[in-house]
């Protein structure tokens, strides 16, 4: 078995000499995530260009950009009522490979609501080392309690606000981890 997402799914139809299978992401401990990344798109609150960036959106999320997507590149399109498009030219270029292949099941995410986007923002190096220092601590080396993490969140949320300090009204994680 191995985890990956759909856009790998090109390539490995290309070289695989075997019969594969999709299933969708199992529950965890918490609760049942995975996530979704090329095709989650948002518009800056302090954009510019309101309009056009809007112009942009709605074409980047239409049926007709996502079944050109789906078709050229096999990617998954971020519209649920055009995976089935998807899952049909996937299935057109490989008949014998894919036809007992659960494609849909890499949609299972998005349409039962359970995928996440990953934040992308200013001092996103600085933040993942912050990040990857962090949970070294915490989950590879056992020598930090889990709370630290409330910590980073100050500290990411001070240096996107440009400042040094922790903001006043900062509510990292507030009541979010136990104890």
């Amino acid at each position: 078995m191995v985890e990956d997402g759909s856009w790998a799914l090109k390539d490995i139809l290309n070289k695989a000499t075997f019969r594969v299978g999709v299933a969708p992401f199992p529950i965890g401990p918490v609760r049942h995530v995975t996530l979704a990344t090329t095709d989650g798109f948002a518009i800056y609150s302090k954009t510019h260009n309101p309009e056009q960036a809007w112009e942009l959106l709605k074409f980047l999320v239409s049926p007709d950009y996502g079944r050109a997507m789906a078709k050229a590149h096999f990617l998954q399109p971020a519209r649920a009522s055009v995976v089935p498009d998807w899952v049909s030219y996937i299935q057109q270029e490989y008949p014998e490979k894919a036809k007992e292949i659960n494609l849909a099941a890499f949609a299972d995410g998005h349409i039962k609501g359970y995928s996440v986007t990953a934040e992308i923002f200013p001092n996103m190096l600085e933040v993942t080392s912050m990040a990857r220092e962090t949970f070294d601590r915490i989950f590879t080396l056992g020598q930090a309690p889990v709370s630290e993490m409330i910590e980073l969140s100050q500290k990411v949320e001070a240096l996107q606000m440009g400042t040094a300090s922790v903001p006043a009204d900062c509510n990292c994680l507030a009541g979010a981890l136990p104890g």
